[in-house]
Formats: structure tokens, sequence, C-alpha cells
């Protein structure tokens, strides 16, 4: 018989021996993704100079990747708190979708604006 924790940790028993194995739940996978793209995407941004460094796309991105990973946490933990969290990392998320997606034609940019939705499915 096989028994699923919040953490995606997959317990199975067979007369008399328990084996464990770990799944990552695809919401965290996405989140860790995300963050990661975000963190990219920074960098490049300050490459590029310009509009790419505008504040309020710069701030998008930094609190998407934070978020992101305090969310991935939580799931993992199976903390009673993480409802409410994945409400904001949604909210971010299309914020910073939104954010990359003005930047047409930009292969880095969308496929940040690419990962951001990603997650508001996983999510939701």
């Amino acid at each position: 018989m096989a028994k699923t924790t919040h953490s995606g940790r997959v317990t199975r028993s067979n007369a008399g021996s328990t084996t464990t194995t770990t799944q990552v739940d695809p919401g965290v996978e996405a989140l860790w993704r995300l963050a990661q793209s975000c963190n990219e995407t920074l960098t490049y941004c300050l490459e590029q100079g310009g509009e790419h460094v505008e504040a309020g796309h710069i701030r998008c991105l930094i609190d998407t990747a934070e978020i992101a990973n305090i969310t991935a946490d939580f799931i993992a933990r199976g903390s009673e708190h993480v409802d409410e969290l994945k409400e904001v990392a949604v909210a971010v998320a299309e914020c910073t979708q939104e954010s990359c997606e003005e930047f047409e034609g930009d292969e880095t940019m969308a496929a940040c604006a690419e990962a951001c939705g990603n997650v508001v499915e996983a999510l939701r």
C-alpha cells in the first residue's frame, strides 16, 4: 500500500518492508524553475540596461524569485499556511509574466514569462 505525504514522499509497505521514494510535487518543481529563471533573467536585464533595468521590472523579478523559493519550501514542508502563499505566488508571477511579455522578440524575457505562466497553471 502506498501513502503520499505533503512533501511528495511516497512510502510503500510490502510484506513487512518499507520503501521510501521521493517524488517532487509538480508545483514545487515549477516554482524552483521559476526562481532560477527569474534570477537568470535578472542578470540578463542588468547586462542589457535600458528598459530592462526599469525599477518596477527589476522588483518584479526579485519578488518572484523570492516568493517562488519560499512557496516551494512551504509546500515541501506541508505547512498549514501554504494556501495563502500560493495565492501570493500566483499574483506575483502574473505581474512578472506581464512585465516580461512587454519585451516582444526577446527570447530570455519570453522564457521567463513562460516559467511564470507554468507556475500560475500549476498552483491554481
